[in-house]
């Protein structure tokens, strides 16, 4: 049974990722579409989509994809439409704390419309890498900072930020693949992060092993000493 249920998660996690590129490709060739163009487009595009009157599942979808970053809501002549990558920060963040002065009026600080546009932060990065899904979608650290600040040349500064936005994601459990011939992509198969995990395993050995020469210990020895402080850690947590 829930192996019948673990496949059918998979499947479902394909569908989206197949949805979802084709959204990113056609808002990246068009600049915006409407929730009715783009169900016309993957009824005709993506097979085994069945458009709806009034979009329903995909509208669902939209928001799903709004809400990682992916796309992001434009209003064009009056009427809402979709852009590919995220909206501006700014409609991201909590509203401004209302001050009632001591006169009874109330202060509000002006919200600006965009925080640093084009800055390489957390949540654009994250947003990039779930437009490229697979192996095949594999995007180069120098190419990443491209696309989030809108810059050609190389930034050295930027990408070592960027390198430890994709650390600190990995650390979340977000599945980000990749290796230095191959750049970040969000694995599309378990075979992707498998090899993904076995390359950052060897790096860890290897650190690991010139630690061991360094301290002139064995590396089994270095092993369990790592072992007892990982497990001393929530005792000296408890006690703190």
């Amino acid at each position: 049974m829930n192996d019948t249920t673990d496949q059918a998660d998979r499947t479902d996690r394909a569908w989206e990722q197949r949805l979802a590129r084709a959204v990113a490709a056609h808002l990246e060739a068009h600049g915006t579409a409407s929730a009715g163009e783009l169900d016309r487009m993957l009824a005709h595009h993506l097979a085994g989509y069945r458009p709806e009157p009034g979009s329903p599942a995909l509208r669902r979808q939209l928001a799903r994809l709004a809400d990682g970053g992916h796309v992001h809501a434009v209003t064009v002549g009056g009427r809402r439409r979709w852009r590919c990558g995220p909206g501006p920060v700014a409609e991201r963040m909590a509203s401004a704390r209302r001050v009632t002065r001591l006169d009874t009026s109330v202060y509000m600080p002006v919200h600006s419309p965009v925080v640093r546009p084009g800055a390489l932060d957390f949540t654009r990065v994250l947003a990039e890498l779930r437009t490229c899904v697979g192996r095949a979608h594999g995007l180069h650290v120098r190419d990443l900072v491209a696309r989030i600040t809108g810059r050609s040349t190389p930034a050295p500064a930027q990408e070592r930020r960027a390198r430890e936005h994709v650390a600190a994601l990995r650390l979340q459990g977000e599945h980000i693949c990749g290796k230095p011939d191959t750049g970040y992509f969000m694995a599309a198969t378990a075979a992707e992060l498998d090899e993904t995990c076995r390359y950052l395993r060897s790096r860890a050995v290897s650190g690991l092993r010139i630690e061991s020469r360094l301290r002139q210990v064995s590396l089994a020895a270095l092993l369990g000493q790592l072992a007892l402080s990982d497990n001393d850690t929530p005792k000296n947590n408890a006690n703190s």
